[in-house]
């Protein structure tokens, strides 16, 4: 009976592991596509300023969470949004709008991307 309960708890700690994953998962990329969405506001309005605040705001919040992302999503994605976005410093100090505009749409899409492939349904299951 003592291993009956063992096994349970274990499966319930592993579900709750699992959703607070996913969650955590979901918070990270609406928390980087809202400043994926300052930089390609401030892009299209092609104020070197806001851009480069908007650009720093989001350089900021993607070394914080990407360790995080690492850990939850296969390395290979991380990697394809790293090189993109440390490509922005520079088109941001040469006032490349459409640049930085064009690689921002392609991050944003990269983290819807990322966190509807983790959406757990039987096609991403099987």
């Amino acid at each position: 009976m003592k291993r009956l309960w063992i096994a349970i708890l274990c499966l319930v700690l592993a579900g709750a592991l699992a959703v607070g994953g996913y969650y955590g998962l979901r918070h990270i990329c609406f928390q980087m596509e809202e400043k994926t969405d300052a930089v390609i506001s401030a892009a299209q309005a092609k104020d070197p300023e806001k851009q480069k605040n908007a650009v720093k705001d989001f350089l900021t919040a993607w070394d914080k969470y990407d360790s995080l992302l690492g850990a939850f999503v296969n390395h290979h994605e991380t990697d394809d949004l790293d090189i993109l976005i440390r490509g922005l410093s520079e088109k941001t100090e040469q006032q490349d709008f459409e640049g930085v505009y064009e690689d921002m749409c392609e991050i944003r899409y990269r983290f819807e991307h990322l966190k509807d492939a983790e959406n757990p349904d039987l096609k991403n299951v099987f």
